[in-house]
Order: C-alpha cells, then sequence, then structure tokens
C-alpha cells in the first residue's frame, strides 16, 4: 500500500512539472474601461495640457513686462518702462526699474522704482489675464512741479486723461495701492521758475472707492525732529484732483504742501507749532482754507510790535483768487499768551488784503492782565504809542489794553485808535 502512495505522489509532482511548461491562457492585467470614460479622461488630460501651457505662455517674462507696461499706462496714462519681469502664481509679479514719463515732453522720468509688486489673482491667469489687486512700491522716487501760485500739481492732469482715453477693461477694478519710504520732490514754479528743494519722504496707501481714491498720507519727521505731515485725501481720476479732507502736522509741513507763497508769510512771523484741517482742501478752488492753530507760537515782525507769543489757538484762515492763488489771510478768534507781558492773555483778530509784508490790514489786539512796567519791550508803531502811554499816565500795575491797528493802503503808515484800562479809572489814547 505504501509504495502505491508513493508512486501516486512521485506522478503528481511529475504531471505539475509538465504541465508547468505547457502554454497557457494569462491572466487580464488591465481592467476594462468604457469609451464614455475613455473620452472624460481625454478631454481631462487636454484640458490639464492646455492650463499647463498657458500658464507656461501667459507668465513668461517677455509677456508679462508687456502686460504690466500697459497696465500701468492704463492706471497712469504715462510713458512706462520695465527694466525686467518676474511672474510668481501665488507671489506676485516683481518689476524691476520701472519708470514713469510724461508723454511726448523728452522730459526725465518723474517717477522711479527700484522694484514694483502687482499682487494678483493667480486663478486669472490661467485664462490670459493678469489682474492686480494691489500694487506696492518700495523706496520709489517721484518728482512732481506745483504752480506756486495756484497750488496745482502738474501730473494730476495725467490722471484725468488716463480716465478719458486708456480706460481698464470692464469687469477690471482699480487696485489697492501701498507707497512706502517714497522720496517725494516738489519743483515750485514761480514765474516760469522752477525752484527744487530738499526731498521729502513718505508713505502712502490709496484705497479705491468707485472710480477714485482715498488718499492716506504719512510724512516722516522733518529736520530737528520736526513733525511730519498726516492727512486724508480724495483723488479724482476723472477730474485729475485732489482735495485734502483732513491735514494734521507742523505748520512748517502742512503749509508746505499747500504752497510756496504762505511759507513765506510763516518765515515772516516765525510760526511754530501744529495745524489741523478739518474742511476739504481742492488746490485748484477758490473756497477758503480754514486751518486750527494747535499751541502754536509766533513773533510779530518788529514794525508790528515785535512781541512773542505762546500757546495760541484759534483759526488761520487763507483766502483764494479765482485761479487758486492766495489772496488774504485772515487770523480769526486767535487767543494766547504774551511771554514778555508776564504771560498776559491776548485776543486777536486780523485781516491782511495780502501776502506781501506792506500790504493794507486791519487788526483788533485786546491784552488782559498787560504789567506796566513790560511796555517798553514793544517795538514799531506799537513801542511808539506804548511809550506815549508811559509818558503821559505814568501807569503803575496791570492794565486791560484794547487796540485796533488799521495800514488803509499799501506802503501806506499805520493808524493805532484804542482804549487803555488800568485798575483804576480808564483813560483814551
Amino acid at each position: 500500500m505504501s509504495v502505491f502512495l508513493r508512486y501516486g505522489l512521485w506522478a503528481r509532482r511529475l504531471a505539475r512539472r509538465v504541465t508547468s511548461r505547457l502554454p497557457r491562457k494569462r491572466r487580464r492585467m488591465w481592467r476594462y474601461v468604457s469609451p464614455r470614460r475613455r473620452g472624460v479622461t481625454l478631454i481631462a488630460l487636454v484640458t490639464l495640457v492646455a492650463m499647463v501651457y498657458g500658464y507656461w505662455a501667459m507668465t513668461t517674462d517677455k509677456r508679462v513686462r508687456r502686460h504690466a507696461k500697459w497696465y500701468l499706462r492704463s492706471l497712469t496714462n504715462a510713458h512706462v518702462t520695465v527694466g525686467d519681469a518676474h511672474f510668481s502664481f501665488f507671489g506676485g509679479i516683481e518689476l524691476y526699474d520701472v519708470c514713469a514719463y510724461v508723454p511726448d515732453s523728452g522730459d526725465p522720468p518723474f517717477f522711479r522704482a527700484p522694484v514694483v509688486v502687482l499682487r494678483h489673482n493667480p486663478w486669472a491667469a490661467l485664462t490670459g489675464r493678469i489682474r492686480p489687486t494691489e500694487v506696492q512700491f518700495d523706496d520709489p522716487e517721484l518728482s512732481v512741479e506745483r504752480d506756486s501760485a495756484t497750488g496745482k500739481i502738474s501730473i494730476l492732469g495725467l490722471l484725468r486723461q488716463a480716465r478719458g482715453d486708456a480706460k481698464l477693461p470692464p469687469g477690471v477694478r482699480l487696485p489697492q495701492i501701498i507707497v512706502r519710504r517714497a522720496s517725494l520732490r516738489v519743483d515750485e514754479k514761480i514765474n516760469d521758475l522752477s525752484v527744487s528743494p530738499f526731498p521729502q519722504v513718505w508713505n502712502a496707501s490709496l484705497t479705491p472707492r468707485g472710480n477714485a481714491y482715498v488718499l492716506a498720507v504719512e510724512q516722516q519727521a522733518g529736520e530737528g525732529g520736526r513733525k511730519g505731515i498726516t492727512g486724508v485725501g480724495d483723488l479724482d481720476l476723472e477730474k485729475g484732483t485732489l482735495e485734502w479732507r483732513y491735514l494734521s502736522g507742523s505748520i512748517p509741513s502742512v503749509v508746505a504742501a499747500l504752497s510756496n507763497q504762505y511759507e513765506k508769510w510763516v518765515a515772516r512771523y516765525q510760526v511754530e507749532g501744529d495745524l489741523r484741517l478739518t474742511g476739504a482742501i481742492d488746490p485748484g478752488a477758490t473756497d477758503p482754507i480754514e486751518l486750527d492753530l494747535v499751541n502754536v507760537s509766533l513773533r510779530f515782525p518788529p514794525a508790528e510790535g515785535g512781541l512773542r507769543v505762546h500757546q495760541v489757538s484759534g483759526q488761520l484762515v487763507f483766502y483764494r483768487q479765482q485761479d487758486g492763488s492766495p489772496e488774504r489771510i485772515e487770523l480769526r478768534d486767535v487767543s494766547g499768551r504774551i511771554g514778555e507781558a508776564g504771560d498776559a492773555r491776548f485776543e486777536l483778530s486780523v485781516m491782511y488784503e495780502g501776502m506781501s509784508a506792506d500790504q493794507p490790514f486791519k487788526a483788533d489786539l485786546a491784552i488782559h492782565g498787560f504789567p506796566a512796567s513790560e511796555l517798553a519791550h514793544a517795538t514799531g508803531r506799537l513801542g511808539e504809542i506804548f511809550d506815549n502811554i508811559v509818558e503821559q499816565f505814568q501807569p503803575d500795575g496791570t492794565m486791560d489794553l484794547q487796540v485796533g491797528f488799521a495800514r488803509e493802503e499799501q506802503g501806506g503808515g499805520d493808524r493805532l485808535p484804542g482804549d487803555l484800562a488800568s485798575d483804576g479809572p480808564g483813560c483814551d489814547v
């Protein structure tokens, strides 16, 4: 029995060896795919290849540079050059050596930026469009010309033209604009001559609102730690105008932002302190510019008394002519302290009929608690009146003084009618 068992096992192994060498049908290595699924797969593959090719074709440096030049020209209407460009799907478009020129002028570029970053919708690039949502300028240089008489800025006209002949495509919105550490040089045009002061460093942001921008600016501190300007304005791209809604900063800084003509007046009275604008300013309009005086100090010229005053508050109003140039200046409801008179309190209202020192003016001055011993500190015509008071009345103690200043014609003499009241009986001067 064991012999037959061994023989059967041997025969079984032999059969396996023989059958393993015989040809046989292999098991199928692939699954059946329906024609519909094959079509869907083919379409998906073609779409993927097209997207990859479109991404490559639409984001080459040459095409990106050309599209960026067109886009920036559409925003500004300036002639724009771009040295190089680099596209990143999620990181934005980096432009290098960007310059902007006034078209057909032959002038040097009014704008230079080593790097400009256009942040965009990355998925729009796959459809062949580059749509920036934010434009960021780092360390740009901007040179503009401002008419000293009217305060109008030259390049704003480019913005007005841009909205007329180079509009952005439908559906494309104005981008957010961020400007960091911009070097701004404002060339003052005075009687066809251009004066170039030292550049100022600014940070700014422009937030789109319809077809206009809300401009927020911050000026870095000036020489000697002088407080810079902070402000908010409306930049109308259709009209090409900039209208300030709020300005705050040191008096020299704020006045310099308005017009060179006002700077002369500030220098004449050695005005220091802060100004705050709460109304609107359109540099080309004729509405008065009303500024609030905040803890101001100034010194009147020797011909107007030569007194130094401080802790001054009130309003400074600039009236303008039809072309926007300055016409009159008013100090309205001004009060403060006179340092040379024991910090006596004063109230002052003045209307200057022009910007020069010899223009007609009218002023009303009231001083409360004026020490008689300090009358000698005044100079000019006011000093002469005070000398006559001392000579005639020999006052003692403190006085309340009311004086009216007037110059009725340019270059004419001053009239000073007024009242003098001491702690005792009042006197007419």
